[in-house]
C-alpha cells in the first residue's frame, strides 16, 4: 500500500508515519494521560513499538500520520481497517502527544482533514470510530467535527461509544 501521503488542512500537516517517528510516537503513548484514553493502557516498549511497525508498513489497509503544527510533531492520527469494497474506514489513534499543542483546537482540524482526505483522496463513503465514554474531550472533538453517536457498549468494563460519519457530512 502506498504509505507516503501528505495532507495539508488550515495550518497543520499530516504526513504519512515513518520508521523515525516512531519512538517519539511511542514516548506520546506512553505518557499516563494519553494511555488513559485507549481501551489498552499498557506501557509500550521499543521491541513491541519496532514490532508494531514492521507489520504496518506492510498492511494494505492502514494509514497512520504524524501531525505537523507550528514546523514541530506534534500528534499521530490514523485511518485502518480501510475497506474499499464496503467504501468503509475506522478511524482513530489521535493523540495529540506534545503539552504545548494540546487545547488550541487542532484536534478538531485534524479530524476534518483526516476525514476529507479519506473521503476525497481515497474514495470512502463512510469512516466511523470507536471513543472511550470517559474520553469527553475527544467525543466533544468528533460530535462538533460531524459525528454521530450509532451505539454504546460495554468491554473489559469500559463503556464505548461507536460513532460514524458520512461523505458530505463533515464542516470544512
Amino acid at each position: 500500500m502506498n504509505h507516503s501521503y501528505t495532507v495539508l488542512y488550515e495550518d497543520i500537516k499530516l504526513r504519512s508515519l515513518e520508521e523515525k517517528d516512531i519512538e517519539k510516537v511511542r514516548n506520546w503513548r506512553n505518557l499516563e494521560w494519553a494511555r488513559t484514553s485507549f481501551l489498552n493502557a499498557d506501557i509500550i516498549s521499543q521491541e513491541q513499538q519496532l514490532a508494531w511497525y514492521q507489520k504496518y508498513i506492510k498492511k494494505e489497509n492502514d494509514l497512520m500520520f504524524v501531525i505537523e503544527w507550528g514546523g514541530m510533531d506534534i500528534g499521530i492520527v490514523a485511518l485502518y481497517n480501510i475497506d474499499y469494497t464496503k467504501s468503509i474506514a475506522e478511524f482513530g489513534r489521535l493523540l495529540i502527544g506534545e503539552p504545548l499543542a494540546r487545547g488550541k483546537g487542532i484536534g478538531k482540524k485534524v479530524v476534518k482533514a483526516i476525514c476529507n482526505f479519506g473521503f476525497n483522496e481515497i474514495k470512502i463513503e463512510t469512516i466511523v470510530l470507536e471513543v472511550l465514554e470517559s474520553n469527553s474531550y475527544a467525543t466533544k472533538i468528533y460530535l462538533d467535527a460531524g459525528f454521530n453517536c450509532k451505539d454504546k457498549y460495554l468491554t473489559v468494563g469500559k463503556t464505548i461509544y461507536k460513532m460514524e460519519i458520512q461523505k458530505g457530512a463533515i464542516d470544512g
